[in-house]
C-alpha cells in the first residue's frame, strides 16, 4: 500500500504497512502492539520504592517502636497496622482429641461422639470437626468398599466352585 502526503514536496508516493495506517487512524499503537516493545527488563524495580525502602530501612526500628507505643496507648489505627501488618495469618492447627482404633461401624460411631464432645467442650471448632468429620466419612467409605470386595470374591469363589463341575 501507498500513501500519499498533504505536502506538496512529499507529493511522492511512499510504501506504508498495516501498522502505520493503523497508527494514523487511531493516533496511537494498535491493539498488540508497544512502542518499546522491549520493554523493562522482568524484575525490575521502581526507583520511588527502592529509594523509599533505603530512607525507612534507616529508620525501621524507630518507627516500629514509636507503632508499638501508639498501639498501646489505644491508637486503632496503629492496632489495625499491627494486626494486618505485622501479625501472620491464623494457620490451622493441630487438632488433639482421643479417637479408638477404627476397625468397625461401632468405632466409626465411637469416634464421632469424640468429636461431638470435644466440639461441645469448645475444644475444636466447628470447622475443624467439619473437617475432622469428613476424614472418618472417607475412611467408612473404604471400610466399606473393603467389605463389599471381600464379599464379592467370597460369591465369585462360590460361584466358581459350583459351576467348575
Amino acid at each position: 500500500m501507498t500513501c500519499v502526503t498533504s505536502r506538496p514536496e512529499e507529493q511522492k508516493l511512499k510504501p506504508v504497512d498495516n501498522l502505520q495506517i493503523q497508527e494514523a487512524i487511531r493516533g496511537r499503537w494498535a491493539a498488540g502492539q508497544s512502542g518499546n516493545p522491549r520493554g523493562k527488563k522482568s524484575g525490575t524495580r521502581n526507583k520511588v520504592t527502592i529509594l523509599a525502602e533505603k530512607l525507612i530501612q534507616s529508620d525501621l526500628e524507630d518507627i516500629l517502636a514509636k507503632l508499638v507505643s501508639m498501639a498501646k496507648g489505644g491508637d486503632i489505627e496503629a492496632i489495625k497496622l499491627i494486626i494486618t501488618r505485622l501479625v501472620p495469618p491464623a494457620r490451622e492447627r493441630t487438632v488433639k482429641f482421643e479417637a479408638p482404633k477404627i476397625t468397625s461401624a461401632a468405632d466409626l460411631t465411637q469416634t464421632i461422639n469424640n468429636i461431638v464432645e470435644a466440639l461441645a467442650k469448645g475444644q475444636i471448632t466447628p470447622t475443624e470437626a467439619s473437617n475432622i468429620t469428613s476424614v472418618i466419612e472417607r475412611l467408612k467409605n473404604l471400610r466399606e468398599n473393603e467389605e463389599f470386595r471381600e464379599r464379592l470374591d467370597e460369591v465369585e469363589g462360590y460361584v466358581k466352585e459350583k459351576f467348575a463341575k
